[in-house]
């Protein structure tokens, strides 16, 4: 049985070892990062929001 450190151990070998895996998790990262974090990201949501205030809801 793996222990969590063990299972550290080895994600971070395969990391180190798989380039291709590295770029393609930290694209799906930035992704995420934008998606979430932005104000592009969230302008939706903040739009919304403030239609609901000034409607008084």
């Amino acid at each position: 049985m793996a222990t969590p450190e063990e299972e550290w151990i080895q994600a971070l070998k395969t990391l180190i070892l798989d380039a291709a895996l590295r770029k393609k998790m930290g694209e799906k990262g930035l992704e995420l990062v934008k998606e979430r974090f932005t104000v592009e990201g969230n302008f939706g949501i903040m739009k919304r929001e403030v239609e609901r205030v000034l409607e008084g809801g």
